[in-house]
C-alpha cells in the first residue's frame, strides 16, 4: 500500500521520516498528529495461548506463546534460539510449568562453568573424589524429575559434550569418582545466541549432540520484530499505576532498535520510573541520551 500526505498541517511521518508519499511495508511505524499506528500483516488463523509470562500481542509473540503450548506438556528436548536478551529464560519456565514435572527448574549458565570442575558441576561427585571433596549431587540430579536449562550452551565446554550426550542418552549419570551410573531423569532444554552449525563446522560444537539438543527447535524474535509489542510491555515495566507515555517519547521507543532487547527494554523503563517519578506524564528528553547511545 502507499500512503499520501494532503499537505496536512502536522505532516505524516513514516519511521520517524516525514514523508510527502510513501510506499509502505510491514512493521512501518507511522505517526500522524499525535496518532501512531503500526503496519502490520497478520496471517490468516494465527492461533495464540493463556501464557501470562510472555507478553505481546504481535503475530510473533501470539505464535511462540502457542508453539510454548504445543510442545511444553510432552517429554522433548527443546533447543531455544535467539538474540541475548530475547527472553530464552521466561520461555524456558514457561515450558517447566506447561511439562507438569514435580521437579525444579534449574538453570545453569554455561558461560559460569569452570572447565576442570564442569564434568563435578554438571554430575556431581563423591566425597573424596578429590582432595577435600565432600559429595555433591550436582545439577543433573538437582533437576531429577524435573528440567535442567542449559543457557549460552554454545560455550559448554567441548570436553563435556560427549558425557552430556550419553547421559541423555542413558537416562543415567555417572557422578565423579563413581563406577555405577545413576538413574536421572531429566527434560532437558537448551538455549545459545549462537550459530550452532557454525560451531559444528569449526569444531566447538559436536554435531551428534546438536542432533539429540535439537529434537524441537523454536526461535525467539528480537524485539525491533516485534515492535507493537514494546510499548505494553514498557507500562508492564513501570508498574501500575503506569504514567502516560508523551507521544515523542511513545515514537523514540518504537524507533529504538533495540539491540539488547527486552532485557535492555526493562533497564530503560526502570530509568524512566525513577527520573519521572511522580510525573503525570514521562517525555523523551527523560532517557533521549541513554537511546541515542545504545543506538549507535
Amino acid at each position: 500500500p502507499r500512503l499520501r500526505d494532503l499537505q496536512s498541517s502536522n505532516g505524516t511521518f513514516v519511521n520517524g521520516e516525514r514523508i510527502g508519499e510513501a510506499e509502505l511495508r510491514d512493521g512501518d511505524i507511522l505517526r500522524i498528529g499525535n496518532t501512531l499506528l503500526i503496519l502490520r500483516y497478520e496471517p490468516p488463523g494465527l492461533a495464540d495461548a493463556p501464557l501470562k509470562s510472555l507478553l505481546g500481542v504481535s503475530p510473533q509473540a501470539r505464535r511462540l506463546r502457542r508453539e510454548l503450548q504445543l510442545v511444553g506438556p510432552s517429554a522433548t528436548t527443546v533447543l531455544l534460539l535467539g538474540e541475548s536478551g530475547v527472553g530464552k529464560e521466561v520461555a524456558a519456565r514457561a515450558l517447566h510449568e506447561l511439562s507438569g514435572c514435580k521437579g525444579s527448574l534449574v538453570a545453569v549458565n554455561c558461560a559460569a562453568i569452570t572447565e576442570s570442575l564442569a564434568e563435578s558441576q554438571l554430575f556431581g561427585h563423591l566425597a573424596g573424589a578429590f582432595t577435600g571433596a565432600k559429595a555433591q549431587p550436582g545439577w543433573f540430579r538437582a533437576a531429577h524429575n524435573g528440567t535442567l536449562f542449559l543457557d549460552e550452551l554454545g560455550e559448554l565446554p567441548l570436553g563435556l559434550q560427549p558425557k552430556l550426550l550419553r547421559a541423555l542418552e542413558d537416562g543415567a549419570i555417572t557422578p565423579v569418582g563413581a563406577t555405577t551410573p545413576v538413574p536421572c531423569k531429566v527434560r532437558l532444554i537448551a538455549a545459545t545466541n549462537r550459530d550452532l552449525l557454525s560451531g559444528i563446522n569449526s569444531g566447538r560444537v559436536r554435531g551428534a549432540l546438536y542432533a539429540r539438543l535439537a529434537e524441537i527447535v523454536l526461535f525467539l524474535p528480537p524485539l525491533r520484530e516485534r515492535r507493537e509489542d514494546i510499548l505494553l510491555m514498557v507500562q508492564h515495566a513501570l508498574g501500575a499505576p503506569a504514567p502516560q507515555l508523551s507521544p515523542r517519547l511513545a515514537e523514540a521507543l518504537l524507533l529504538h532498535p533495540w539491540p539488547f532487547n527486552v532485557r535492555e527494554l526493562f533497564k530503560v523503563a526502570a530509568e524512566l520510573r525513577v527520573r519521572g517519578a511522580d510525573a503525570k506524564v514521562l517525555g523523551l528528553e527523560l532517557i533521549e541520551a541513554r537511546l541515542r547511545v545504545l543506538a549507535v
